[in-house]
């Protein structure tokens, strides 16, 4: 926490949260783990912008679009991976729907998502800034399988290792960071650990 008067910057851990602020300990987890949504999401958009992302036109035709989407329009920022997908569900909803039963496709039952899941199936286009190559791909499933669990180190081990851009966000995070987290979230049943904002610990469930 920084004093904007003062310039002062202090560190706080749970437990300072809970003794100064006189909270309960689930409220002190909610709050922590909002940091972490917006730290994670901060990578998410600084990737896309380093990488000139640019949004499919179609995804506004919607009967109206919200106010979050609108701002972030009007400022060229790029949009989350989660305001995408709902985005594309409103314009699902707008499709005509089919006449007979034979032509009519069933819509997916809804499906509860925990704040950080990446709901997307992966992209091939290299146009996508969560791209992968192959043997990055492969690297990782090696990492993984021999034992390593930090997404931090993953991306570092890529940099060393297989040539990966060294190229680092303003956080200080290897711009990789957010691929590989992509990539071991959406291929892995994994419980994840979070560092603060500095890294994501997987530990991979059977």
């Amino acid at each position: 926490m920084k004093n904007k008067f003062s310039d002062e910057t202090k560190f706080f851990g749970i437990e300072h949260l809970k003794e100064h602020l006189g909270i309960g300990a689930a409220t002190v987890a909610a709050v922590k783990k909002g940091f972490d949504a917006i730290d994670y999401e901060l990578d998410e958009l600084l990737t896309k912008w380093r990488n000139k992302w640019v949004m499919d036109p179609e995804l506004l035709q919607v009967e109206s679009i919200p106010t979050p989407v609108d701002e972030q329009i009007k400022l060229g920022l790029p949009l989350l991976e989660k305001q995408i997908r709902n985005l594309k569900q409103n314009r699902i909803r707008l499709l005509p729907s089919k006449q007979t039963f034979e032509e009519r496709t069933p819509s997916p039952a809804p499906v509860e998502r925990d704040l950080f899941s990446w709901n997307d199936p992966p992209q091939a286009s290299q146009n996508d800034p969560f791209y992968l190559p192959e043997n990055f791909k492969l690297a990782i499933q090696s990492y993984i399988k021999g034992g390593t669990q930090s997404a931090r180190i993953i991306s570092d081990l890529l940099i060393l290792e297989h040539a990966a851009s060294n190229k680092r966000l303003i956080t200080g995070k290897p711009e990789i960071y957010a691929a590989v987290c992509m990539y071991i979230e959406r291929h892995y049943n994994v419980a994840i650990t979070t560092l603060g904002s500095e890294d994501r610990i997987y530990t991979i469930n059977s």
